[in-house]
C-alpha cells in the first residue's frame, strides 16, 4: 500500500474523522484535503467514497465559517452526482437544497461582516 493507494486514502479519512471529533478541525481538514487528491488522482473523483468525504469535508469548512468554499465544494459534489448519477438521483436534490442553505448562510455572514465593519469601534480590527 502506497502513498496514492486509494486505501490509503481511506484510512486518512478515517483518521480526519476522529481528529474533527477531538476538536483538531484544521489537522483533519488537511488530511480529509489530501484523501479526496488521491482518489481524484486514481480516476475516483466521482465514487460515492469521494463524495462522502467531500462532503465531510464540507461540514468541517462550514464549522470553520469558510463558507465561501463550502459553497464552491458543494457546487463541486453536485456537478459530480450529475455526471455520476444522473439529475434524477435523490442526492441531488439533497445537495442542492444545502448548496441554496450554504449560499444563503455565506451571504449572511459576508452581510454581518460588512456591517461590523462600518462600525466606528471595528474600522481598525478586522477580527472577521
Amino acid at each position: 500500500m502506497g502513498l496514492g493507494n486509494p486505501d490509503y486514502a481511506n484510512t486518512m479519512y478515517l483518521l480526519a474523522k476522529v481528529l474533527s471529533q477531538q476538536g483538531k478541525g484544521k489537522d483533519a481538514e488537511a488530511l480529509i484535503r489530501e484523501s479526496i487528491r488521491i482518489l481524484e488522482e486514481a480516476g475516483l473523483g466521482e465514487s460515492p467514497a469521494c463524495i462522502q468525504r467531500m462532503k465531510f469535508l464540507s461540514l468541517e469548512l462550514v464549522k470553520s465559517k469558510q463558507l465561501a468554499e463550502a459553497e464552491n465544494l458543494q457546487r463541486k459534489i453536485l456537478h459530480n452526482l450529475e455526471l455520476s448519477k444522473g439529475m434524477e438521483f435523490i442526492g441531488y436534490y439533497s445537495r442542492s437544497r444545502n448548496l441554496k442553505c450554504y449560499s444563503s448562510k455565506h451571504r449572511e455572514f459576508e452581510g454581518i461582516r460588512r456591517t461590523i465593519g462600518k462600525m466606528p469601534h471595528c474600522q481598525k480590527e478586522n477580527s472577521l
